[in-house]
C-alpha cells in the first residue's frame, strides 16, 4: 500500500491549481471557528508574503466574505467555491482595505467542512492587471485537493487521538481509583488527569483555589503519593492505586 504524503500532495495540487487558475498566490489553510487562539493554520503557501499570513490569521479571515467564518452567511455551509473583486460594494471594508493596498485585484477560495466547526480552505489571489482568475477551470482540481487533505487530518488525528489514549490512565486504574475517594475527590482528580491547574480546577467547579488544595491534599495521603507529578506517573503507569492502610476501601459521601 503506497503511503500518502502530505507535503508532495499540496505541491502537486497547488501547481495544477495555479496552472488552470492563473492565479499568482495560493494557499491551503485550515479555519478552526473555535480556537481561541490561532484559528487559522496554513499548511502550505506559495507566493505570499509572511505578513499578510500573519494579518490574515490573526484578523482578516473575519472579513473574508468567502470563508465560513463566524459572522459569514457562509458559516454552515459544508462546501463553496467563489470568487471576489475588488471593489464590489458586498466585500468592501477591512478585507479589500487591506489587500488592494498589496495590489490584489481578485481572490478566490473553496473550502470543504471537516466538522461543525472546522474547515479546510483553498485561497487564491490575482495582482496581474491582464487577466481573471479562472477559477471554474480549477474548481475540479481544488475539491479534489480539499477532499485529499481533510481525509488526510481526519486520519492522522484519529491515530493521534489513539495514541494518547494509550498513555492516559486506563479505564481499570480510574475504576480502583474511585472507590478510595469522595465523589468530589474523583472529579478533582480526573481533571488534574486532563491538565487542569488548580486554578482552572477551582474555576470550573466555582470553588476556592485553597479548597482544591485542600482536596488534593487529602487525595495524595489516600494514595500515598506526594504529590501532582507522582498522582500523574501512577495513573499512567501499570499498577492500580495503592491507598494507604487507614483509607476504607469505599466510596464515601460528597463533603
Amino acid at each position: 500500500m503506497k503511503t500518502y504524503n502530505f507535503e508532495l500532495s499540496n505541491q502537486s495540487y497547488a501547481s495544477q491549481v495555479v496552472k488552470k487558475s492563473k492565479a499568482d498566490g495560493i494557499s491551503l489553510f485550515l479555519l478552526d471557528n473555535n480556537a481561541h487562539q490561532s484559528p487559522v493554520r496554513f499548511l502550505y503557501h506559495k507566493h505570499l508574503a509572511p505578513e499578510l499570513l500573519e494579518s490574515y490569521s490573526t484578523t482578516l479571515y473575519q472579513y473574508d466574505p468567502l470563508t465560513p467564518h463566524k459572522k459569514s452567511l457562509l458559516h454552515r455551509c459544508t462546501s463553496y467555491t467563489g470568487i471576489n473583486v475588488k471593489g464590489a460594494a458586498s466585500i468592501d471594508g477591512a478585507y479589500w482595505q487591506y489587500f488592494k493596498c498589496q495590489g490584489f485585484r481578485e481572490t478566490a477560495s473553496s473550502f470543504r467542512a471537516i466538522s461543525n466547526n472546522i474547515y479546510m480552505v483553498v485561497g487564491l489571489n490575482l495582482t496581474t492587471r491582464s487577466r481573471h482568475l479562472c477559477v471554474e477551470s480549477a474548481m475540479a482540481d481544488m475539491e479534489s485537493w480539499l477532499k485529499d487533505s481533510c481525509e488526510f487530518i481526519i486520519e492522522s488525528s484519529v491515530r493521534g487521538f489513539c495514541n494518547r489514549a494509550d498513555s492516559t490512565p486506563s479505564a481499570m486504574n480510574l475504576d480502583a481509583l474511585s472507590n478510595l475517594l469522595t465523589n468530589r475527590e474523583f472529579q478533582v482528580v480526573c481533571m488534574v488527569l486532563q491538565g487542569y491547574s488548580n486554578k482552572e480546577i477551582a474555576t470550573k467547579l466555582t470553588l476556592s483555589e485553597y479548597t482544591i488544595e485542600n482536596y488534593l491534599g487529602r487525595v495524595y495521603k489516600k494514595l500515598n503519593v506526594r504529590g501532582r507529578t507522582s498522582l500523574l506517573a501512577m495513573m499512567v503507569g501499570s499498577h492500580e492505586p495503592k491507598p494507604d492502610s487507614g483509607v476504607l476501601k469505599s466510596r464515601s459521601s460528597v463533603r
